[in-house]
């Protein structure tokens, strides 16, 4: 029996493509906008879902268990997705999967940071393999990650999954802050929410928290998000710092906020670059 998914596509495409070019036109939707719902059919029409695997198919020896959150950049907006990565993993709602772009837990349909990350750690011999739990949600200020908050919620309700299933997070990888660009967030209000979250989450993994430095949207960086980012290293309490994305111009960014491919490529070098300082 012949598959009726290329002829949805092409049904799914001729309606609204067309729907939304009048949108685009008649009610200056913004461009990005229509680009989500476009690739939400293109995904939708498409997709294959990731392999599952038993999760005690996955050696526990030399793995790297990393819990990724924050906003849209943390998530699956970048550029090309990747296919499934030898001993690359990821878990969702206590099932294992090979990990393959888009990451499931996280928001978006294109390509991810983490696909690289993990293929690069596994490749420079640091770990054997790598294990991603994604909680990333797009336009997400940092009020919205308080604790108690929807987002922080989920977030540890994902590690407890994870901990039933014998795993234990070994970096907490955070990268959040263009939504608090847009939002004008104080210095001082930032932290206050990060670590108000943070004591949540320190309830069940006492792991390494790493925080980037992440302003960057539409070509505009912001002195205090950036400066609250770097105060909140405090190797005492096992905060490091993540990489510094606001470096990373147009030339690195799909449309000037997030990541192409060169960015994205960038982007898990210089992550790896500051798992390797890790004391």
């Amino acid at each position: 029996m012949k598959s009726k998914v290329p002829f949805v596509s092409i049904l799914l495409n001729l309606i609204t493509i067309p729907l939304l070019l009048f949108f685009l036109i008649f009610y200056d939707i913004p461009h990005q906008a229509v680009e989500k719902v476009y690739y939400w059919f293109k995904y939708e029409t498409s997709h294959v879902p990731p392999k599952e695997i038993s999760c005690e198919n996955i050696p526990t020896e030399k793995l790297m268990v990393a819990a990724t959150f924050g906003q849209s950049n943390a998530a699956n907006l970048g550029g090309t997705p990747l296919p499934e990565i030898e001993k690359v993993f990821q878990f969702y709602k206590g099932r294992c999967y090979l990990a393959k772009d888009p990451l499931l837990g996280a928001a978006g349909h294109r390509g991810s940071v983490w696909t690289r990350l993990g293929k690069k750690v596994v490749s420079s011999g640091m770990y054997d393999n790598v294990l991603f739990l994604s909680n990333a949600i797009g336009t997400t200020e940092i009020a919205k990650w308080e604790c108690g908050s929807a987002a922080t919620q989920n977030l540890i309700n994902s590690i407890k999954e994870l901990k039933n299933k014998k795993f234990r997070p070994t970096h907490l990888m955070w990268h959040q802050g263009e939504r608090d660009n847009f939002k004008r967030t104080s210095k001082e209000n930032y932290k206050k929410s990060f670590l108000d979250m943070l004591s949540c989450v320190r309830v069940h993994t006492k792991a390494p928290v790493m925080v980037s430095v992440a302003s960057y949207r539409f070509g505009v960086v912001n002195g205090n998000i950036r400066e609250a980012q770097r105060e909140l290293v405090d190797f005492t309490q096992n905060i490091f710092p993540g990489p510094d994305t606001d470096t990373l111009d147009q030339t690195y960014r799909r449309d000037n906020t997030h990541f192409n491919d060169l960015g994205l490529d960038r982007f898990a070098e210089l992550w790896l670059e500051k798992i390797r300082s890790l004391p």
